[in-house]
């Protein structure tokens, strides 16, 4: 039996048609699509991680972007976002492989020692390397430009 027409524009009205879409007929749409989305693209992620071959020198600059307009053709355009995965350790993971990643290790274990408390130049490096693990893509003029700045300036010292 169908719920009653009145109870599809109440916010949570999806709830008690097992559709869980909270407030899907706002302007800017469900409230929790880009959540879905980016939980798509980490499932897409993870599983192509489970080719070995790859991941000593990983995959090369720019390959995600294409990589992920080749999943979005098999599971539709608007169920994963086109262009950047959102999660910055995964995207270098696949780009640039083991090799990478121990490159960025040996960056961390030279500026460590160099982090000083209550300095603005070390904040930005922590707060880049937190936000930088879940949304912020450093490959973008604005933030990749300040981080390198950052980084330049605690390593010289």
């Amino acid at each position: 039996m169908r719920s009653c027409s009145l109870w599809r524009f109440w916010p949570l009205g999806g709830v008690a048609t097992g559709r869980w879409r909270l407030l899907e007929y706002t302007p800017r749409g469900d409230s929790l699509d880009s959540l879905w989305q980016r939980t798509r693209v980490a499932k897409l992620l993870l599983f192509s991680y489970t080719n070995p071959a790859w991941w000593p020198f990983g995959r090369g600059p720019r390959s995600m972007e294409g990589q992920i307009i080749r999943w979005a053709s098999k599971v539709g355009p608007e169920a994963i976002p086109l262009g950047q995965p959102h999660q910055e350790i995964g995207h270098f993971l696949f780009e640039h492989g083991l090799s990478g990643i121990a490159a960025l290790i040996l960056l961390a274990v030279q500026l460590i020692p160099k982090l000083q408390f209550g300095d603005p130049w070390s904040a930005m490096i922590v707060a880049g390397t937190i936000l930088g693990g879940a949304s912020i893509p450093f490959r973008v003029m604005s933030t990749g430009l300040m981080g390198l700045t950052a980084v330049a300036h605690v390593g010289s010292r």
